[in-house]
């Protein structure tokens, strides 16, 4: 090997050093940038962990509140579903409603006697119908004539709330 042989090799690896020494420059600039950028998405990641529990408790409440809401809607239509009247009660009200004048077990027919009183009944523990006047069995005829009834305020107001008109 020649003194030029020699001289061409040291440029060649001068060269390749600095070629070598710019890649590792770029290298660690990206390797610096990449450090960055995970700095940034951990301090991120931290920030959205943090909302992550704060909505999981906020839908937690809001779970809880709209499960004390449904117990809440069940217990009101369980209460409803007691005032509510079956429909032959109601029908019989009506009758009072529309007739606007004192009626009999005698005078709603198409039922047997008990049946109809056990409606009349209903309706007077609601305080829908109250007894104007008692059964009286007449002494002369041996007939009984039956006790009347009238639709009161609050019937009235039963039949004009649940739009039974």
């Amino acid at each position: 090997m020649g003194l030029l042989d020699s001289i061409e090799k040291l440029i060649n690896e001068h060269g390749s050093a600095t070629i070598l020494k710019e890649r590792i420059q770029l290298a660690n600039d990206k390797y610096s940038a990449l450090e960055d950028k995970v700095s940034i998405l951990r301090q991120e990641n931290g920030i959205l962990k943090e909302q992550n529990a704060n909505l999981k408790s906020q839908f937690d409440e809001v779970t809880k509140k709209i499960e004390g809401m449904n117990q809440t809607i069940e217990r009101l239509n369980k209460q409803n579903s007691k005032d509510k009247l079956d429909d032959i009660t109601e029908d019989i009200l009506k009758m009072f409603f529309n007739a606007g004048r004192e009626l009999s077990v005698r005078d709603i027919g198409n039922m047997p006697v008990n049946v109809i009183q056990y409606h009349f009944d209903i309706l007077t523990q609601h305080n829908f119908i109250i007894p104007s006047s008692a059964a009286i069995v007449s002494s002369w005829s041996g007939e009984d004539s039956p006790g009347m009834y009238n639709i009161t305020a609050s019937g009235r107001k039963y039949i004009i709330e649940n739009n039974l008109v």
